[in-house]
C-alpha cells in the first residue's frame, strides 16, 4: 500500500537522502526534525510547537495568529523592554510592538509647564528692561528739561528780563532772598544786554532728583564757570534761588545808586542777579573805591560784594584847609588858653593875654591830616574825628604873682587838637573839639 505524498517532505522517499528538503544546499536538517528555513536558527520553534502540540508552547505575545488567549511573556520577551518582530512561518511578515507608550496627558502637562515657563521668562525679561529703558528714558529727559530751564534762566538775565529770570529759581527755602531785603530787577540789568554771554553747551550731572548745570558765563572781561542746581519744583525745573542771587552788603542806612537805581536807606544787604553793576553812594564827598564801584556779580554765595565808602578826590585837601584856619585863629587871638586851648602855666605867675606870640612847629600842622579810608556810614552820619599834633612856643608879657609885670621866653609845649569832620552834605564840615 502506498502512503500518499507528505506535503512537508515532497515525493521523495523518506529513507532516501534525497527526500530530506534541502539536502545539498548547507542545511542541517535531522530525522524527526519539523522542516525548518535554511537560514533559521536551531532554536526557532518548530511549526508543531507554533500548533500547541510540543508541551503547550505557544508564539510569544506579537507573533502570528494569537487568538484570544496571549500567553504572559515567553522566552522573546522581558517584563521591561520592547517586544521585537520575528519572521514567523504562518505570518510569513514582521508583527511591531512597543511595550512604551507616551502618555498623551502627561506631554501636554509638560508642554503646557513649558509654555509657561517661557511667557514668564520673557515677562520678566520685558518687564526689567522696560523699567530699565524707563528710567533711562526718564533721566534722559529729565537731564533734557533741566538744561532747557538753565538755558531759558541765562537767556533772560542775558536780555535783562528779571522777572522772566525770576521764574526760574526757587526762592521759597529763602525768603530773605527776596522778601526781606531788596532785590534789583529790570532796571538795574540794563547793561547786561551789552557784556554778558554764555556758552549754551552745558555739562550735566546728577544726584538723585537734583541735576547740577555747568556753564561758562562772561561778564565783561571777565569768565568764570557757573554751577547752579535745578530741582523739580511743581512740576516745573527751577534753579536754587541762593546758587543764583548775589548779595551786596552795603553801610547800614545808607542811601545808594546801583546801575543808576535808587536803593532807600535801611537795609544792609541787596539781592543782585548776575550781571555788570556799579555802585555809587549818592554822596558829594564819599564814594566807594574804584575797585568796588564797578563789579559782576556771577553767581551766589561767595560772590558777595562787601563795599565800604571812601573820601571823594579833594575832600582831603578840603578838611586840611579849614583845620588850618581854626588853627590860625588862634594863633591870631595872642591869649591863653584861647579857642584852641593852649594852656600856659607859670610858677610865680601867668601870661598876660594879648601880648602873647605863639610859633607853631611844624609851621603848618594841617598838612598833616589823614582822613580815615573806612568806616563812614549812615549810622554816625558820616562823620569822624581826626587829630593834629604839633608843638607851641610862647613868648610875650606877664603877671607876677606880686603883681609885677615880667616877660617870658621860649615856653614850649606838646599839642593835640581834635576835630569832628562831617562829609554828610555838599562841603566838609569841620568843628573843634578840643
Amino acid at each position: 500500500m502506498t502512503n500518499p505524498p507528505n506535503p512537508e517532505q515532497g515525493n521523495s522517499d523518506p529513507g532516501s537522502e534525497s527526500s530530506h528538503p534541502g539536502q545539498g544546499d548547507g542545511s542541517l536538517q535531522q530525522p524527526g526534525e519539523a522542516w525548518r528555513p535554511v537560514h533559521q536558527p536551531a532554536s526557532f520553534p518548530s511549526a508543531q510547537q507554533f500548533s500547541g502540540d510540543a508541551g503547550g508552547m505557544r508564539p510569544p505575545q506579537g507573533f502570528g495568529n494569537q487568538g484570544s488567549n496571549p500567553l504572559p511573556p515567553g522566552p522573546y520577551r522581558t517584563a521591561q523592554g520592547p517586544t521585537y518582530a520575528r519572521q514567523t512561518p504562518q505570518s510569513g511578515g514582521t508583527a511591531a510592538a512597543s511595550a512604551y507608550q507616551p502618555n498623551p496627558v502627561n506631554a501636554a502637562k509638560a508642554k503646557r509647564r513649558r509654555i509657561i515657563a517661557l511667557i514668564v521668562a520673557i515677562v520678566l525679561i520685558v518687564g526689567i528692561g522696560g523699567y530699565f529703558l524707563i528710567d533711562w528714558l526718564t533721566s534722559r529727559n529729565d537731564e533734557r528739561d533741566s538744561q532747557a530751564a538753565m538755558t531759558g534762566l541765562l537767556t533772560a538775565i542775558q536780555q535783562g528780563d528779571a522777572d522772566t529770570a525770576l521764574s526760574y529759581l526757587d526762592t521759597a527755602g529763602d525768603p530773605s532772598l527776596t522778601q526781606d531785603q531788596p532785590l534789583l530787577t529790570n532796571d538795574a540789568l540794563t547793561g547786561n544786554p551789552d557784556s554778558f554771554v554764555f556758552n549754551p553747551e552745558f555739562v550735566s550731572s546728577h544726584s538723585g532728583g537734583t541735576y547740577s548745570q555747568q556753564a561758562s558765563v562772561q561778564i565783561g572781561d571777565d569768565t568764570r564757570v557757573v554751577q547752579w542746581s535745578f530741582m523739580k519744583v511743581d512740576g516745573e525745573w527751577k534753579a536754587k534761588g541762593s546758587d543764583v542771587l548775589g548779595q551786596i552788603n552795603l553801610a547800614a542806612g545808607q542811601s545808594v545808586l546801583i546801575n543808576d537805581v535808587e536803593v532807600p536807606s535801611g537795609p544792609a544787604t541787596v539781592s543782585a542777579l548776575p550781571g555788570s553793576y556799579t555802585i555809587t553812594s549818592g554822596l558829594t564827598l564819599l564814594s566807594y573805591a574804584s575797585s568796588q564801584a564797578n563789579f559782576a556779580v556771577f553767581t551766589g554765595g561767595d560772590t558777595s560784594i562787601n563795599a565800604e565808602l571812601v573820601v571823594a578826590d579833594g575832600v582831603q585837601d578840603q578838611v586840611a584847609g579849614q583845620i588850618r584856619g581854626i588853627i590860625a585863629g588862634c594863633v591870631a587871638e595872642k591869649t591863653a588858653p584861647g579857642t584852641c586851648n593852649w594852656v600856659l602855666q607859670f610858677d610865680n605867675g601867668h601870661a598876660q593875654d594879648g601880648s602873647i606870640t605863639w610859633t607853631l612847629s611844624p609851621e603848618d600842622p594841617a598838612s598833616q591830616i589823614e582822613l580815615p579810608t573806612q568806616g563812614w556810614s549812615a549810622e554816625d552820619a558820616f562823620t569822624q574825628t581826626v587829630s593834629v599834633r604839633y608843638q607851641t612856643t610862647a613868648e610875650g608879657k606877664g603877671v607876677l604873682d606880686d603883681g609885677s609885670e615880667g616877660t617870658f621866653d621860649g615856653y614850649t609845649r606838646d599839642r593835640t587838637s581834635f576835630f569832628s569832620v562831617d562829609l554828610s552834605g555838599d562841603e566838609p564840615v569841620v568843628t573843634l573839639i578840643s
